[in-house]
């Protein structure tokens, strides 16, 4: 009886294994066959995605007279593009003054799909900006395989007006000071953090790490179906709104009851 027993629990143990094997197959071969059937689906995104700027590089030359024509209008408009850019994504790009004052003579900003697939460019009109002679800063995005390089139109700096240099002067000084007073590394590291500037556009436009790279143009896609290329004046009123909402909430204060004791 005993060993007919312990065969009936070898039994059982072994058809618990052959069907926890079978359960794993199974479960491999779905998952395998789920990666294959993603594969194609994704295949099918991108060749829709590719066909997508094909048609949105077509319609951009249909808009691209009047958005020549809305840039003499904007212009018009002090701090136009700056109030734009504080509600819109790129709200980081005026993070500090020196960023601030620049964008302030910005006269026109577009975002265009270029020829190569999933390639895209951000350009920038400037005008009678103190800083550098550039009327245009052009940051293309250019993907090659699975990677992005970037070609950007150098900055013509004016005499004593290269921001970027003067703030790798200043964060180098400022290392050396710190290293001579004997901070630890991770003492200069927590000082640096918090007094560096925060870089802004300037630094967004000359980064060029490879999975940075990648990310803008990803970026600048989705930026590119946004309110602030397709209608910045909505994002301009909204300043307005924000003002008279604020005048109204004052007024409503203004009218509550004073409270009794």
């Amino acid at each position: 009886r005993t060993c007919k027993q312990t065969m009936s629990h070898k039994q059982a143990r072994k058809e618990e294994e052959e069907h926890a094997d079978q359960d794993e197959s199974r479960i491999q071969a779905a998952v395998d066959a789920l990666q294959r059937i993603q594969q194609q689906i994704e295949t099918i995104v991108e060749e829709q995605q590719d066909e997508e700027r094909v048609i949105d590089r077509r319609f951009d030359e249909r808009r691209a007279p009047l958005y020549v024509q809305r840039r003499e209008q904007f212009a018009v408009i002090p701090n136009f593009w700056i109030v734009c850019i504080s509600h819109s994504p790129v709200s980081f790009f005026i993070s500090n003054d020196e960023d601030q004052e620049i964008l302030s003579h910005l006269t026109d900003l577009e975002i265009v799909h270029l020829p190569e697939p999933r390639s895209v460019a951000i350009r920038l009109h400037f005008k009678d900006c103190p800083f550098f002679s550039n009327t245009l800063l052009e940051k293309k995005l250019i993907r090659h395989g699975e990677d992005y390089t970037a070609e950007t139109t150098q900055i013509q700096w004016k005499a004593g007006k290269n921001v970027l240099d003067a703030r790798a002067k200043a964060k180098e000084a400022h290392k050396k000071k710190s290293k001579k007073e004997g901070q630890g590394k991770h003492e200069r590291e927590e000082e640096l953090g918090e007094e560096e500037v925060d870089d802004g556009f300037l630094h967004w436009y000359t980064e060029a790490s490879p999975s940075e790279l990648s990310m803008q143009a990803r970026f600048l896609s989705d930026l590119k179906k946004t309110e602030l290329i397709l209608d910045p004046f909505s994002l301009y009123n909204e300043d307005d709104e924000d003002d008279e909402k604020d005048g109204e909430d004052e007024d409503d204060e203004d009218d509550e009851p004073a409270g009794t004791d």
